[in-house]
């Protein structure tokens, strides 16, 4: 959809299409965070993988534990490690 797409159509329509956040990239595979891992990660900290993402997938998403997106990881340098690559909040 084109931004004059959305501006030529009724709010009702432009609301219809966003997407919230957590819904973005479901193949991703998502990591739960503590409140902990949510404050390193918004200030760029590596955080511990859990044991399922052994097989280093390229990209995850790093959800809090409201539900919310709060960034995008990569596998850290350190095994068993992720580092945000993208910080939403």
């Amino acid at each position: 959809v084109t931004l004059d797409q959305l501006a030529a159509g009724p709010a009702a329509d432009l609301a219809a299409r966003i997407r919230p956040m957590e819904r973005l990239l479901p193949e991703w595979p998502g990591v739960s965070l503590s409140d902990e891992d949510v404050r390193r990660v918004r200030q760029g900290l590596d955080v511990a993988a859990p044991g399922t993402l052994a097989l280093r997938p390229p990209h995850v998403r790093l959800v809090g534990p409201d539900g919310r997106l709060v960034a995008l990881g990569v596998p850290a340098p350190r095994p068993g490690f992720l580092h945000p690559s993208v910080v939403f909040s």
